[in-house]
């Protein structure tokens, strides 16, 4: 990641540039990144095709994967899972 590249306004181009970018595509797609941040991230990903077809691969997995739902536990493994987890109560 070229931490130089960031700090003075651009997110880099070129060798290793991609790997950067996918570095921040969670930060952007959770709305993490700062103003000047994801400013700089837009404007890089509406120049790269890579980054904007990296960035789309990652939009839709989110939207797949949140389509699942969420899977139930039996109330029986449950229980158990939760006792093992905390272990024995120190102040019995």
């Amino acid at each position: 990641m070229d931490a130089r590249a960031e700090q003075n306004g651009a997110f880099p181009h070129g060798p290793g540039a991609g790997r950067h970018v996918r570095a921040r595509v969670t930060d952007y797609l959770e709305d993490a990144l700062d103003g000047p941040a994801r400013g700089r991230f837009e404007q890089h990903v509406a120049g790269c095709r890579a980054c904007a077809v990296h960035l789309e691969q990652m939009r839709s997995t989110v939207a797949a994967l949140g389509s699942l739902g969420r899977p139930r536990l039996p109330d029986d493994v449950r229980d158990r899972l939760l006792r093992a987890f905390r272990g024995p109560d120190p102040f019995a």
